[in-house]
């Protein structure tokens, strides 16, 4: 009995042995199977991610990255890129950002301004220039569209040799049209509903809104029209031809007054159109605005920089009566003046006069062929601010090297071809376009006329209307200086409100200085930024990303 009753302990023990070792077996592929199970699924949900973000990919090159035609039977046919805002793209803003110029491509606000990404310097990725991301990038608080015009500008081109002629009014006027295309709203047929109340039928007519390209989520988004340097002199014509167009009842409609709705309503036969609003102002860095002034006060502002001494500075202008941007060719004692300011400023960066100036051909993006008078004596009618290719800065170690890494990504085939570039009027992009040529056989055409000296009288206009418009300048420029810059604000008469010349702070130190204006339903801060350049937030983007994610929120900058 006790051998048997041992050998069923035994037996006992044995099997449930057995069944840990199957338990344990069991577990341990159970653990297994869950582990692989949990890769699968996290390899599947990383397989969605990926190509959610190829379809994003694919979808940018197809529908955010394209041509528009404008002008005449679209002869002219603009590049633009858009950038969908990193926040809340369903809220933020959308500006449409122009460059300077006129002729310099929107690839240098897209790397060295305001754009998601910038030049990684030395660096190649499958022989293109590396990129990394921007943490001051404007496009965290906004959707972008950043346009290359006039015509003949970066990826832009025409099809006729007719159309590559261009000037101020007509580069305004088919910037409007643009922007009535990509961003306005045009009425299809009314669709009609008959309401029974109160013993009255009311006729509602519904107006079926169709955005006219690809972004009709951005229909109720407020949208600024917004840039730097000579889009100085375009920007308010082109803000105040959206204002009038609508007036005019020109389609696509630009949306002028805050509301989601677009319903129209007739009572008795009295029609009552709600409001509808998207666009709520401008905003310029260094605007070119009043060439005659502007150009005057680059003087005062040498002086003031200590650039040129006070007996030449008191004699010059005793000498030229204030007058700088156009001499009379017999006043011998202003001209040999001005001479010798020119002699202590020829080695000076005008965009920032702290920066190392390099050789005129192949040097910092903006440079006047003479910082005060320019060359040509009919100045007025010369090219403004004199810039010039990047081509090749990379031999040069004072100067931007990042600059010619960027015409390197502009022209590389890969590259052009993933944002559908067409074969166009230039064999080589440039970044800026400056003798704004066409070559044609044996001819060389200028191809831009100055033909508005100065655009206050379009500010003037914009006063009578609901507008904001935020005015910056870098206090080290002395392409467009700040000094001109706050005489024509303050030749507008408008109430200083909050601010008159207060500091304001990015990061606890003082940034600049900022006055504050307004006339009934207008306003208008200027603001400017200590040590900033020319193109101010290529200089200082912290404290321009500081200002602008201030105003937009309608806050005090």
């Amino acid at each position: 009995m006790a051998e048997s009753s041992n050998a069923a302990l035994a037996n006992n023990v044995e099997k449930r042995k057995d069944k840990k070792l199957a338990e344990a077996v069991a577990w341990y592929f159970e653990e297994k199977a869950k582990a692989y199970v949990k890769k699968r699924m996290e390899w599947e949900a990383n397989e969605k991610r990926c190509m959610k973000e190829r379809r994003k990919t694919t979808a940018l090159r197809r529908k955010w990255i394209r041509y528009i035609g404008v002008g005449e039977d679209e002869t002219v046919q603009l590049f633009y890129f858009f950038v969908e805002s990193e926040g809340n793209p369903e809220e933020d803003p959308l500006i449409i950002w122009l460059a300077g110029g006129p002729g310099c491509s929107n690839l240098h606000a897209f790397f060295f301004e305001i754009g998601p990404l910038k030049i990684l310097n030395g660096k190649y990725i499958d022989d293109v220039p590396a990129l990394q991301a921007d943490p001051n990038s404007w496009t965290k608080l906004a959707s972008i569209i950043y346009l290359d015009g006039p015509a003949l500008t970066g990826y832009s081109y025409t099809t006729t040799l007719e159309a590559a002629h261009s000037s101020d009014t007509l580069s305004a006027s088919q910037t409007t049209e643009f922007i009535r295309k990509v961003t306005g709203w045009k009425l299809n047929k009314f669709k009609y509903v008959l309401y029974f109340y109160g013993g009255i039928f009311i006729d509602i007519r519904f107006l079926k809104m169709q955005f006219v390209q690809d972004h009709p989520r951005f229909l109720k988004n407020d949208m600024y029209v917004t840039g730097i340097s000579y889009s100085g002199i375009v920007i308010p014509m082109i803000t105040e031809a959206l204002y009038k167009g609508n007036e005019k009842g020109l389609e696509p409609t630009i949306n002028i007054k805050a509301s989601s709705l677009c319903i129209q309503y007739v009572y008795f036969g009295q029609v009552q159109v709600p409001e509808v609003q998207n666009l709520q102002g401008y905003m310029v860095g260094n605007p070119l605005t009043n060439k005659r002034s502007d150009f005057n006060s680059r003087f005062e502002f040498a002086y003031t920089m200590a650039l040129i001494s006070k007996e030449l500075f008191q004699k010059t202008r005793k000498d030229c009566n204030g007058e700088y941007a156009e001499v009379d060719d017999k006043n011998y004692l202003c001209l040999l003046g001005i001479d010798e300011v020119n002699k202590r400023l020829v080695n000076i960066n005008i965009s920032q006069v702290l920066e190392p100036k390099c050789n005129s051909t192949t040097t910092n993006l903006h440079e006047s062929a003479n910082p005060i008078t320019m060359e040509n004596p009919r100045f007025l009618g010369a090219n403004p601010i004199k810039m010039v290719g990047a081509q090749s800065f990379l031999n040069d170690a004072s100067c931007q090297a990042n600059y010619y890494y960027a015409s390197q990504w502009a022209n590389n085939r890969k590259v052009m071809k993933a944002l559908n570039v067409r074969k166009g009027r230039l064999d080589e992009t440039t970044l800026c376009n400056m003798d704004m040529k066409y070559d044609s056989g044996n001819r060389s055409l200028p191809l831009y006329e100055f033909n508005v000296p100065s655009s206050i009288v379009y500010h003037e206009e914009l006063i009578k209307r609901n507008c904001r418009a935020l005015i910056f300048s870098g206090d080290h420029d002395m392409s467009v200086p700040h000094i001109g810059t706050h005489d024509w604000i303050n030749s507008l008469n408008l109430t200083i409100t909050d601010s008159n010349w207060d500091a304001w702070y990015s990061s606890g130190q003082v940034a600049g200085y900022k006055t504050t204006y307004a006339r009934k339903n207008y306003s208008l801060v200027f603001a400017t930024v200590k040590g900033g350049g020319h193109t101010v937030p290529e200089y200082k983007p912290k404290e321009c990303f500081d200002m602008i994610k201030r105003w937009f929120a309608h806050k005090p900058i």
